[in-house]
Order: C-alpha cells, then structure tokens, then sequence
C-alpha cells in the first residue's frame, strides 16, 4: 500500500492510498457503508479515520484500489459498572 495525496478541507485531512490488496479493499469498503472508524498501517505508520471512498481501477493490471480516508481519532468510551458491588 502507498499514499497517494494528503489534502485538507477546512479542518478535515483526507489522506488518499492505493493498494492491490483485495482483502485490504474489502475490509475498508464494510468500514465505509458501516461507518465504522478503520485503521490501516502504511510503511510502518497507521492511519486511523473514516473511510470516504474505496474505488477500482478498472484498467489496472492488477486490480488497484483508490481509498480516500478522512483523519479520526479512535474512540475511547469510559467502562461503566453496571451494578454496584455490596
């Protein structure tokens, strides 16, 4: 995987990757309908964030994905006790 472009629009950076891996491509595009926030590690560095767009290259040879990631930060939710202890 390579990045592509980093581009920021207002306070939002969206970082653009290519890679030819298929299980990589299809795991951003369940991130991306489900909305979830997905991490992905390019040349030793990790991206987290929102996944924008997955698209294919149909020329390619091999198969080539273009996926645009707009920077998030994880979320961290504060375990709650459900019951009190006696």
């Amino acid at each position: 995987m390579r990045v592509a472009d980093r581009v920021t629009f207002g306070k939002h950076v969206v970082q653009t990757f290519q890679t030819t891996d298929l299980i990589e491509a299809r795991a951003c595009r369940r991130a991306q309908f489900s909305g979830w926030i997905k991490t992905l590690n390019v040349g030793g560095a990790s991206v987290t964030g929102l996944v924008h767009s997955v698209k294919e290259d149909d020329l390619s040879n091999p198969a080539l994905w273009t996926i645009q990631i707009i920077a998030k930060e994880q979320r961290t939710f504060k375990r709650q006790q459900r019951y009190k202890s006696a």
